[in-house]
């Protein structure tokens, strides 16, 4: 028995089919550009990552247990957050909080000894060293340290005092720490952005090399604050500086206060109370987190780009240590396994596709056979791609976040591209049929305005 097509399935399936073969050559091309580094394909797809970031955080919000290691575990993180409202109300000056930041002496031992007893699984100080003349006191530096003693079972980790030196190295002011056991220093990261000079944080700063500035001497590889975290809680990772920083928790240094699926920011003047005419520090729920002590203050000057949006350094710790607990081996994935993750995702999409053009081109047949109004013609066409678009855009993100959280690579998780390929042929048309309708209209007055300047020449 012979199949026999009527005009509108043959020209529905015809276009159906151009477009789907049309999306597959073009997610070939993007993936073959991007794995041989092609500048503009390069960009596009990172624009893409960050998308799917903040696609990802929006609808799943803190990302903890839905990665491709279901037992891994992880640990909660609280960012304790130094504000200005709390410098003001720790210290004697309270002027200096906005001339001088919100780090202070006062707040750090404040600190160091309200948490003492909190039973935090660690404590991370992701701030420079207190106040401007700090390392010239001597009596001042010893009762800062002297107050982080007596942490017995929880790891103190603390920024090294220092700065970013010459070719990439952190010039570390290693006189100041001389005879410090207690608590263990490690380099701040040295943020970059890794693929382009736009000042957003993607890449992982592992480890960098420091120079010591008591004998100038280079010691290789120590780890940056976050991994010197892991470390010390003996987690078992294999990580590296190439890799991207898969970003988890949301960004909340716009807001007052956030808690999420072990991720919380609090405030530090909203934990402080007043017992018998002296602040003390509210530690509940302290318990077993990585407590990073840090500012989002505008006066700590420790905000950065991130594909979330602007964030405290904090944060971006934060999300490194959650990264490297969700994925403690990222899997390698060739620009093979992406293509087909790709290919895969972009399926039902063209099935959808191709059911769309049959039915567009039937409500086209209907609408000549049965002579309808051309704004009914037009709405029904409108819905029509509207519903197609909008069911895609779902299915395609789904899987496309699916393999993103499975992975934990952007190379099996990317949301835009595979959805710009499914639909550049129809944007392509679109643009055409507009295009053709403002020439009609132009062609149209001027051959209005020609006739009425002969008409004109004729009297």
């Amino acid at each position: 028995m012979a199949l026999t097509l009527s005009p509108w399935q043959r020209d529905g399936l015809a276009s159906g089919l151009a477009a789907a073969l049309l999306s597959l050559l073009v997610l070939l091309f993007m993936t073959l550009g991007s794995a041989s580094g092609a500048g503009p394909i390069l960009a596009l797809e990172m624009a893409s990552r960050d998308v799917t970031f903040r696609t990802a955080v929006a609808l799943y919000g803190p990302i903890r247990q839905q990665s491709s290691q279901p037992g891994q575990a992880v640990d909660p993180i609280l960012f304790l957050d130094i504000d200005e409202a709390a410098c003001e109300a720790l210290i004697s000056t309270p002027e200096k909080c906005r001339i001088d930041g919100v780090v202070h002496q006062e707040i750090m031992v404040f600190l160091a000894q309200e948490l003492r007893a909190s039973g935090a699984k660690a404590i991370v100080i992701d701030t420079r060293l207190p106040d401007d003349q700090w390392d010239k006191d001597a009596a001042q530096r010893g009762a800062y340290f002297s107050a982080w003693r007596g942490y017995k079972d929880t790891p103190v980790i603390a920024a090294q005092p220092g700065a970013p030196g010459k070719d990439a190295n952190f010039t570390a002011d290693d006189v100041v720490i001389q005879g410090v056991d207690h608590i263990q220093f490690a380099p701040a990261v040295i943020w970059t952005s890794g693929e382009r000079a736009d000042n957003v944080i993607r890449r992982i700063d592992r480890a960098t090399d420091v120079r010591g500035i008591s004998d100038g001497v280079i010691t290789q590889a120590v780890s940056t604050l976050p991994f010197a975290v892991l470390e010390a809680l003996d987690t078992d990772f294999q990580r590296n500086d190439d890799e991207r920083i898969f970003y988890t928790l949301p960004s909340t240094v716009e807001g007052l206060s956030y808690q999420g699926d072990r991720w919380e920011r609090r405030q530090l003047s909203r934990l402080l109370t007043q017992e018998a005419g002296a602040p003390s520090l509210q530690t509940v729920g302290f318990e077993g987190q990585i407590v990073i002590i840090g500012s989002s203050a505008a006066a700590s000057a420790d905000r950065h780009m991130t594909p979330l949006g602007p964030m405290a350094g904090p944060e971006v710790i934060a999300n490194i240590i959650r990264d490297v607990q969700l994925f403690p081996v990222r899997p390698e994935v060739g620009w093979l396994s992406s293509l087909l993750w790709k290919l895969l995702s972009i399926l039902p999409g063209m099935v959808i596709l191709i059911a769309t053009e049959m039915a567009h081109n039937y409500l086209t047949h209907r609408s000549l056979a049965d002579a309808w109004p051309w704004w009914r013609r037009y709405a029904m066409k409108a819905a029509l791609w509207s519903a197609a678009f909008l069911l895609v855009v779902f299915l395609t993100f789904r899987l496309a976040l699916d393999g993103l959280l499975a992975f934990g690579s952007f190379a099996v998780g990317d949301l835009f591209l595979p959805i710009f390929a499914l639909f550049l042929e129809e944007f392509v048309r679109f643009s055409s049929m507009i295009v053709q309708c403002i020439q009609g209209r132009i062609k149209r007055r001027l051959k209005k305005f020609t006739k009425l300047q002969e008409e004109s020449g004729a009297q």
